[in-house]
């Protein structure tokens, strides 16, 4: 045990940013949430034909994040920057939150206030399609 070697702060930073690069690394890969990044539950009310969805992004500026629709999702993509002992540590985050419903994607808005991104989407009205049943 003669051998131990006291590690400077430099050294440490460095050994804690490869482990959030790793970690980082495999929620991304694997396509999972990362809960060290989630800020919390995402609220979602459906009032009078529209979708109100509010989700917490701490530390995310409006320049840092983009949304976008899927198929019946909403897609919150950012990045993160969080001052450290020597420097800042910038992160990113994907969110992919499933819609109740389908939405109408002309009519969006989206607004970053607090630590909350809320985004109001128009729902689609219900159609109601008959199916002809034949007889063989």
């Amino acid at each position: 045990m003669t051998d131990l070697k006291v590690w400077s702060e430099r050294e440490l930073l460095k050994v804690r940013e490869d482990l959030d690069r790793l970690v980082d690394a495999m929620f991304t890969d694997y396509g999972v949430e990362d809960p060290r990044r989630s800020g919390g539950r995402v609220s979602i009310i459906e009032k009078e034909g529209r979708l109100l969805l509010r989700i917490p992004l701490p530390a995310v500026s409006p320049e840092g994040v983009e949304v976008s629709l899927g198929q019946q999702s909403l897609i919150v993509v950012g990045t993160t920057a969080e001052k450290i002992p020597g420097g800042t540590r910038t992160s990113a985050f994907r969110r992919e939150i499933a819609l109740p419903c389908p939405v109408d994607a002309s009519d969006v808005a989206a607004v970053l206030a607090d630590g909350v991104l809320t985004v109001d989407l128009p729902t689609c009205p219900a159609r109601r399609i008959s199916i002809r049943i034949k007889t063989l």
